[in-house]
């Protein structure tokens, strides 16, 4: 019997988030090709300790089984340390979520000797592999974020955008200053004193951070044809359908530790172009093809282009259906295959 013991977040069917939402789709993945796929999972396990008393149990009777860690090294990287010493022969793999991994290496906090006995590094971006491997790490394979695009809406879900109608610009990802919201909300502003206030409307999906929520809200209290919708279900057909009803993703992140974001892929799947900052690995992801990037921490360029798109300038719908087609690259089924398997754990 082919087994394989997998560490990482998952969370309850109806928990999303980046770590939760694609360690769902991996995991489902992954049972195609094991008999038997053994998940320990550690979303908030340090408030939920108890989720971790049943692994030294499972690592005693499974003592040769390989292992995936899917999370970020930071919550595993003292059972690595462990497993190492008592397991030295054991095959592990990390598969790396967010994208600072680098950076922590380079303070120091990781050493470079622990990550070169890892069975391979799986990170999603060209850049993360070549940092690493200038610090000496080079067991580095470069496997993108992926999602499941049979889950893609039908075409007609999708409404090209004109520049009579209302322009409809989305953000979905967790709400907090980092992630870039204090620069949509100042977008919002400008193009509102610009005269815009009838040709567009911004919609918020996602969790809303706690020390974050108070000012978010009065600020939405000052701008009419900005809203919070709550949550989206990107794991079913309708939280894209959802997506494809808009015609533009805002993306002007900057936070410390994004990666190849989900985001991404999620607009791709649904048609939309994206609108990101030139931050992490957006711009391997991004091109004039998709969408824009623009500097990071700043709306002047942002705030031209969505009044060029608003006043006719730029059409959309070219890059829509670059955006659709380009969701194919990033397939789970495409992305996670037999041979990517069986080549990590040779």
């Amino acid at each position: 019997m082919r087994k394989l013991l997998f560490v990482g977040g998952l969370g309850a069917a109806h928990e999303f988030g980046g770590e939760l939402t694609k360690n769902k789709f991996l995991t489902k993945r992954l049972r195609d090709f094991f008999d038997k796929l053994i998940i320990v999972d550690t979303y908030r396990s340090r408030s939920k300790p108890w989720r971790l008393w049943k692994l030294p149990f499972i690592l005693l009777m499974n003592p040769n089984t390989p292992i995936i860690f899917s999370t970020s090294y930071g919550n595993v990287y003292w059972l690595h340390r462990i497993l190492k010493a008592v397991f030295p022969k054991r095959k592990i793999v990390l598969w790396v979520i967010g994208g600072d991994l680098h950076l922590e290496v380079e303070r120091g906090r990781y050493q470079v000797d622990f990550l070169k006995s890892l069975q391979y590094l799986l990170v999603e971006g060209q850049a993360m592999k070549d940092a690493l491997c200038r610090q000496g790490v080079e067991n580095v394979k470069v496997i993108p974020n992926f999602k499941d695009i049979s889950l893609s809406p039908s075409l007609h879900c999708h409404t090209p955008y004109g520049s009579s109608e209302v322009l409809r610009l989305v953000f979905f990802s967790r709400i907090m200053p980092d992630k870039g919201c204090d620069l949509i909300l100042d977008l919002a502003h400008k193009l509102n004193e610009r005269g815009y206030r009838d040709k567009f409307v911004i919609d918020f999906y996602g969790p809303i951070a706690s020390d974050y929520s108070e000012r978010f809200g009065s600020i939405l209290d000052t701008l009419p044809n900005v809203q919070y919708r709550g949550s989206l279900d990107l794991l079913s057909e309708s939280g894209y359908v959802t997506l494809a009803s808009y015609h533009l993703t805002l993306f002007p992140t900057f936070w410390s530790g994004e990666g190849f974001p989900g985001v991404i892929v999620d607009s791709f799947i649904s048609g939309l172009p994206i609108l990101a900052s030139d931050w992490g690995l957006n711009k391997e992801l991004v091109d004039k093809e998709t969408g824009f990037v623009v500097p990071a921490h700043d709306t002047t360029v942002m705030l031209s282009i969505v009044s060029d798109v608003i006043n006719g300038v730029i059409d959309l719908e070219p890059l829509a259906q670059n955006a659709r087609r380009r969701a194919v690259n990033y397939d789970v089924s495409h992305v996670v295959t037999k041979e990517l398997v069986e080549r990590i754990f040779e």
